[in-house]
């Protein structure tokens, strides 16, 4: 861009200079405002985990912070909740509403 500007500029084509300028300060503001959305959205995702979990330890079930969670507990979710961790399902099924993360509709 710099030696395009400078070539420009050196032929006496300001006006292309010019032009060359306005498409990269354009590209800036648009890569601003990509990135804001993005961390705009990470943000979103982040504030939308749930503080708390069910789990279970000791075979009883109790409500804990989900930043007390360790490896290999069995966290409890039910139908349709938000699910806290990432994990594998080892026993029964159930429904997770995913519409959060994969941005499709949760309808239908």
């Amino acid at each position: 861009m710099s030696i395009a500007i400078i070539a420009a500029a050196a032929i006496s084509e300001f006006f292309t200079a010019l032009i060359i300028t306005l498409f990269v300060l354009v590209a800036e503001v648009l890569e601003n405002l990509t990135v804001s959305r993005g961390r705009h959205a990470i943000r979103d995702l982040i504030d939308f985990l749930p503080r708390s979990v069910t789990v279970r330890r000791a075979g009883a079930i109790t409500e804990t912070a989900a930043a007390d969670l360790r490896p290999g507990e069995i966290v409890l979710v039910d139908p349709g909740a938000m699910v806290p961790v990432d994990g594998v399902v080892i026993r029964w099924h159930s429904f997770v509403d995913q519409s959060r993360i994969t941005g499709e509709s949760d309808a239908g």
